[in-house]
């Protein structure tokens, strides 16, 4: 089981061409099908929540900060880019990584 971040995932499915009211009208089964395919794309890619990554797995999109497990278990914040990672100190590479969290809402 991966656990996935659901209000990412309902705005990717709300930004999908086909809307749930065009389902009730009945589309055609190819369209119906297309759209289901597309609500599972979005699943499979849902950013995953508390949940360690393996850089073997996949990497974080380009221009991305994360936090990070090297192999010599430092825990930091790095930048995932073009280039590969960017990150404050030297020595060995993320092994793993997390999504940063949304920072809170400030009142005021």
């Amino acid at each position: 089981m991966r656990p996935i971040d659901a209000d990412a995932l309902a705005k990717t499915i709300i930004g999908l061409p086909i809307t749930v009211e065009d389902a009730y009208l009945k589309l055609p089964r190819e369209v119906m099908r297309e759209a289901l395919d597309q609500c599972l794309k979005a699943i499979l890619n849902a950013p995953t929540v508390n949940e360690w990554i393996s850089v073997k797995e996949r990497l974080p999109k380009e221009n991305t900060k994360a936090i990070v497990i090297t192999e010599d278990k430092q825990m930091l914040v790095a930048s995932y880019t073009s280039f590969g990672w960017m990150y404050p100190c030297y020595g060995e590479e993320p092994t793993h990584w997390v999504p940063l969290p949304e920072p809170p809402e400030v009142e005021g």
